[in-house]
């Protein structure tokens, strides 16, 4: 599964965590006014809570992504998924409880917030089970696996291989491996169907969906002519990048313009962090600001 896939999955994910979230909310509404009815008095009407509904749908997929609900791993067990969920919606239900602490709202009911933080959370982990189970089962049956090549049989090869044992959720078939030079060791478990030199024969002969380059920079020069025979027959090449041996640096493949490039890089580039740092040095900010005010109260008439 390529990262547009994954991320395609994870926006469906949200949108469905919004929609349940809101559904919790409707029916937490009406388990209020007509089951618990009998023992405490009706609240008020829909619309005088609509406000707090907006919020929620808002804030719910933050918390959520916070957490880390969002990241697909295959061999989480169900405890660790609900935890991360329970976390989730306990710093969100905390949150609304101090909106309404601050504005000294004492009208909204207590007894329908907890309701609906329980129905959301059961929501949610029917949501989240349902989910891994899809996944286990596409994992299992490999209908919608791609059919993987592995060009390499190094320690590169090794580490992807263990990567995708251990990454399920990304539905990938490892079919074989092929070898660069006839001299190569390699571990005898490994299904090696051949060398370089035979690459075009190999595709054919087993369907290969895509494939994968996990060699050494040395061998670069070796291969060039194979990578141009797959681009001729439509074949998804698939490079990893190990170019050096970087101990903090990270990795991230974007362009320039039209230009391919590889950017290595120790500081994180990931929006959703920028984002976050930024909202922090605001919030220091503004507290320092705060802050100064006061003491400025005191000393300045001295």
């Amino acid at each position: 599964m390529d990262r547009g896939t994954l991320s395609f999955i994870k926006r469906i994910t949200i949108l469905i965590d919004i929609i349940l979230t809101g559904m919790s909310f409707f029916l937490a509404y009406y388990l209020r006014n007509h089951w618990f009815a009998k023992n405490y008095s009706r609240i008020g009407t829909l619309n005088q809570y609509l406000w707090v509904l907006w919020v929620m749908l808002s804030l719910w997929p933050i918390c959520l992504y916070i957490f880390g609900n969002y990241e697909l791993k295959n061999k989480e067990s169900f405890f660790s998924i609900f935890l991360k969920l329970f976390s989730s919606i306990a710093l969100a239900v905390i949150t609304i409880a101090a909106i309404f602490y601050f504005m000294k709202d004492n009208s909204f009911s207590r007894l329908f917030y907890g309701i609906f933080a329980v129905v959301n959370f059961i929501l949610l982990a029917i949501e989240r089970l349902g989910i891994k189970i899809v996944f286990h089962y596409a994992n299992k049956t490999k209908r919608n696996h791609k059919r993987i090549l592995i060009v390499g049989t190094d320690l590169l090869a090794h580490q992807f291989t263990r990567y995708v044992e251990d990454n399920s959720n990304l539905l990938i078939d490892i079919i074989g491996y092929v070898k660069v030079n006839d001299k190569d060791e390699y571990n005898k478990e490994l299904n090696v169907l051949g060398n370089i030199n035979n690459i075009i024969s190999i595709i054919r002969k087993y369907v290969i969906d895509e494939v994968v380059l996990a060699i050494p920079k040395d061998s670069f020069n070796k291969i060039e002519p194979y990578v141009l025979e797959c681009e001729a027959m439509g074949i998804t090449m698939n490079m990893i990048v190990d170019l050096f041996d970087f101990k903090i640096a990270k990795t991230k493949i974007g362009t320039i313009g039209e230009l391919p490039v590889v950017t290595f890089h120790t500081v994180s580039l990931d929006e959703w962090q920028l984002f976050l740092k930024r909202l922090l040095d605001i919030a220091g900010g503004l507290v320092g600001i705060i802050i100064t005010a006061i003491v400025f109260i005191f000393v300045a008439p001295a």
